[in-house]
């Protein structure tokens, strides 16, 4: 979704717990189950994405505005919305549904009115009225790990700062008409890096990200900012990673990491794994990326 981020209300999503299995087999889920390929070494525990199992959640309707600092949203069945508007907020063990469906840009948990150390846990966000409108999580300076997102157009949206996405499955985006996008159609990322200024420090590590017709990340990188993506499961979209530079000034030395991912096939096979700019040639940091399939190591497309 390549509209830009406007201040509005925040809309969370929906549920399931999903346990990731054998390679080529997908979580379990009690809502929505979507088959999901991982693979899980003998040493790693099982990540549950989502609502952890047995919780007992309270359901409530109508947006949820949180404006005190500390203020801890856990245990929740929510048929609304959640705007960040404090510091050190903590949502865990909820899942977010979402109200009516989005008629404008909006976000199932929004932060973005400039609150810092926001942190998202075990939380799953499944739209009951998705829309072209409606992403996922948007914001900066926040900490999302463990969440199980479908249903949106964008995943996630990182729009700065220090900000960290782990262990998390995002998948089965939502694609529709969108006449806002010149081929018509609304443009999906798993997530999408929106650097708004300097500075920002973004890590994306071990996340499963797959169906969203775009890509699995889309970034719009500016110089000044560091960016690393690492040990991620990433498949499907025209390519997996995508990457433009934004405004002028010297990229800098390794001011993107791209290290042991494992890629899956896209719309065009195994034709653009990752695309970056030639501008960053040489100052990006390239190590041990492969396809899950063969091992074999992937192609970047140098533009």
């Amino acid at each position: 979704m390549m509209r830009s981020v406007r201040a509005w209300g925040v809309v969370l999503l929906a549920c399931a717990v999903l346990m990731p299995v054998e390679p080529e087999a997908a979580p379990s889920s009690g809502v929505g189950a979507e088959q999901l390929s991982v693979r899980v070494t003998a040493k790693a525990p099982d990540p549950v994405y989502g609502v952890d199992p047995g919780v007992v959640l309270s359901q409530r309707s109508g947006d949820l505005v949180i404006t005190k600092r500390g203020t801890v949203v856990e245990n929740l069945d929510l048929r609304g919305s959640i705007l960040v508007k404090a510091d050190n907020v903590t949502i865990r063990n909820s899942i977010i549904r979402g109200g009516p469906a989005a008629t404008s840009d909006k976000a199932l948990i929004m932060s973005w009115w400039g609150a810092k150390k926001l942190k998202i846990s075990h939380v799953t966000l499944r739209p009951d009225h998705p829309s072209r409108y409606l992403d996922g999580v948007s914001g900066a300076n926040l900490t999302a790990e463990y969440l199980d997102i479908s249903r949106v157009v964008d995943g996630l949206k990182l729009t700065g700062g220090v900000s960290t996405v782990r262990r998390s499955f995002i998948h089965g985006g939502y694609s529709t008409a969108d006449p806002s996008q010149p081929d018509g159609v609304s443009h999906n990322d798993g997530i999408q890096v929106i650097q708004l200024g300097s500075g920002s420090r973004i890590t994306i590590s071990d996340d499963v990200i797959r169906a969203y017709r775009n890509s699995a990340i889309m970034v719009s990188q500016r110089p000044g900012n560091r960016l690393v993506i690492q040990r991620n499961r990433l498949s499907d979209g025209a390519c997996q990673l995508n990457m433009v530079v934004k405004g002028g000034g010297r990229i800098g030395s390794k001011r993107l990491s791209l290290k042991a991912n494992r890629f899956s096939p896209g719309l065009y096979g195994r034709a653009c794994p990752a695309r970056l700019p030639r501008r960053g040639h040489g100052h990006f940091k390239l190590s041990d990326n492969r396809w899950l399939s063969d091992h074999k190591s992937i192609k970047v497309q140098w533009f």
